[in-house]
């Protein structure tokens, strides 16, 4: 698939393999109510870091990947800055308004996607240190808030990653390219389930309006 090609990645399967009761908890992803004792986690650790709940874990190990891409891209291009326009008069990049203003506006992109991630994980550590506190706990439907805050992050890195390759020329393209590479980090992303934007962000207004979980 596009994503073995994006992430060199190699399966794994593991059969015929025994897990006692004991050993397993039981976990309602979307639902779950932490009660007065918290998660398991913060139960065996006593840190609030092991409060959150899944929305926010999940969408930003998936989306903290396409800063990461964006940060790369960033890297590469700037690299190619060395290099001439593509079109007359033929003058370094680095003089160049055009190169200019795409470069103003990859910097803009990757800078913005790091701070809405990382915004959004210190939001999450906050609520979850308050509830340690004696304060209320963190709702479904405020993990569903942070989850649309990080799903922007990785629409922005996504959208840095494609400035960088369309602007750097034809040999970014090539199978060999590093660009090329987080290109196809990037299109992978989009492929998963956790990258359909317009969906989760529907299930998210439904989890605030009402205060069920979300669908999605």
């Amino acid at each position: 698939t596009l994503g073995m090609q994006a992430s060199s990645s190699n399966s794994m399967r593991v059969e015929d393999v025994f897990i006692p009761a004991h050993r397993a908890v039981p976990y309602d992803f979307k639902g779950h109510e932490w009660g007065d004792t918290g998660t398991v986690g913060y139960r065996l650790h006593g840190n609030p870091m092991y409060l959150g709940r899944s929305l926010v874990y999940f969408y930003s190990a998936l989306v903290c990947t396409q800063v990461g891409a964006a940060w790369a891209a960033l890297d590469e291009w700037e690299v190619l800055l060395e290099r001439g326009t593509s079109f007359p008069p033929r003058i370094p990049r680095t003089e160049s308004p055009e190169y200019q203003l795409w470069y103003g506006r990859l910097l803009s992109l990757v800078e913005t996607s790091t701070t809405i991630l990382f915004g959004a994980l210190d939001q999450q550590a906050d609520v979850n240190g308050f509830w340690a506190e004696g304060g209320p706990e963190y709702s479904v439907a405020q993990d569903a808030r942070v989850r649309g805050i990080i799903l922007k992050a990785g629409e922005l890195s996504g959208e840095a990653v494609m400035l960088a390759i369309q602007t750097a020329g034809t040999s970014a393209s090539k199978q060999d390219s590093r660009l090329g590479k987080y290109a196809r980090d990037v299109l992978m992303y989009r492929t998963h389930i956790g990258a359909q934007s317009d969906a989760l962000y529907a299930a998210n207004g439904r989890s605030v309006i009402t205060g069920e979980p979300p669908t999605t």
